[in-house]
């Protein structure tokens, strides 16, 4: 799918993140896989450090941890489609190019959590791993949207409010859990 540098429709949100994607692929499509490796790099040294959480630890601190997730796996998915082929300025959006975005994040975040589970005070937990599939899958849905010609500016702050709804109930839930029940659950 491609879309023309400038669209009359370009106005509001859509216009901003559409003005942000051509920013960002202005980045060679070789050299995209830097902004990528340094983003997982980054998640990877931030789980490596000891968990500032305790039992005194407030909610609302906790909740915000948790909905970092979504962010961090989100943004690391928006990194993979820099590295995906483009045609006329703009990323050429497939399922399958998609799928390939969603599956490398979402593998990451598998290995992150288990990496976690390694580092001392610090846990796995299969909620972390859902809230990182949740900001990697509404990125992707936002990307392919704002992509479409027949995105608009009403559209695409609906979609937005979706996504961030989406992203805090992921985050909700696993605070939620953590709060009741302890760190988990994970597989095995």
């Amino acid at each position: 799918m491609t879309l023309s540098i400038e669209s009359a429709s370009d106005r509001g949100i859509l216009g901003v993140l559409r003005a942000v994607a051509r920013v960002l692929l202005r980045i060679p499509r070789l050299r995209a896989i830097l902004p990528a490796v340094l983003w997982a790099g980054g998640i990877w040294l931030l789980s490596s450090l000891r968990s500032l959480n305790s039992p005194e630890v407030h909610i609302v601190r906790a909740f915000l941890g948790n909905l970092a997730h979504a962010f961090e796996f989100g943004i690391l998915a928006l990194f993979l489609v820099l590295l995906l082929p483009r045609t006329q300025n703009w990323v050429r959006l497939t399922p399958r190019t998609i799928a390939a975005a969603a599956w490398a994040a979402i593998l990451f975040g598998l290995v992150d959590e288990v990496h976690q589970s390694y580092v001392p005070g610090r846990d796995a937990s299969l909620l972390d791993w859902v809230t990182d599939i949740v900001g990697v899958f509404c990125v992707l849905k936002m990307v392919t949207y704002v992509s479409s010609h027949e995105a608009s500016p009403l559209g695409t702050s609906m979609r937005l409010g979706y996504a961030s709804v989406l992203c805090c109930v992921a985050a909700g839930f696993a605070t939620l859990y953590s709060f009741l029940y302890g760190e988990g659950p994970w597989i095995g």
